[in-house]
């Protein structure tokens, strides 16, 4: 949020490798979360920016030259994914791809750069814009509910084996005991 008083886009110029492409591929929901354009600088020569700014010729022309050529992040995740997927990929494989991506774009709060987002997905995976979408609901539902049952879990008191199984067979023996129980503990309205 504070990187966009400075400017935008953000180019993010990571190493060449693997561990570099992979950190500039999880940045991507930070950025998407607070609408900040970011893009992706492709180091020539393999080289991590301060060697390749120290140990060329010309090296902060060849990075300028770089930065113009630099990649939505949006863009640079999808294609990152896509190289991971099979030539002809599977059913299944398109689906991961989806799923991977539309985690990611949980965090935007702009309408409009998702449906912009999830045109780029439908193109690049001939799933429906619809269908997506049905798909991020049903996520962003499944999250919800998590979330709820996760509070939910927290608010109860534990109680041991022991002491559950012994209000079991008190309150088996004696039902009226239930409704005590349930005030006492805090146990809200038992099943």
């Amino acid at each position: 949020r504070y990187v966009k008083r400075y400017g935008t886009p953000v180019y993010l110029a990571y190493d060449s490798d693997t561990a570099g492409q992979n950190a500039a591929a999880r940045v991507l929901p930070y950025f998407l979360k607070y609408a900040v354009e970011a893009r992706v600088v492709q180091i020539p020569q393999g080289k991590d920016p301060c060697e390749f700014l120290q140990n060329t010729a010309n090296g902060a022309g060849l990075l300028g030259e770089a930065m113009k050529r630099g990649q939505d992040l949006f863009t640079f995740r999808l294609q990152r994914l896509l190289g991971e997927m099979p030539d002809d990929p599977s059913i299944e494989a398109r689906a991961r791809c989806a799923d991977e991506i539309l985690k990611d774009l949980q965090v935007c709060r702009d309408p409009l750069r998702t449906d912009i987002y999830l045109q780029e997905v439908e193109n690049r995976l001939k799933i429906p814009m619809n269908t997506l979408k049905n798909r991020q609901v049903v996520d962003e539902e499944v999250q919800a509910q998590r979330s709820r049952s996760t509070a939910k879990a927290r608010q109860r008191p534990s109680i041991s084996k022991d002491t559950a199984y012994y209000l079991l067979s008190v309150t088996m023996a004696e039902p009226g005991y239930l409704a005590e129980f349930e005030e006492r503990f805090g146990l809200g309205t038992l099943p």
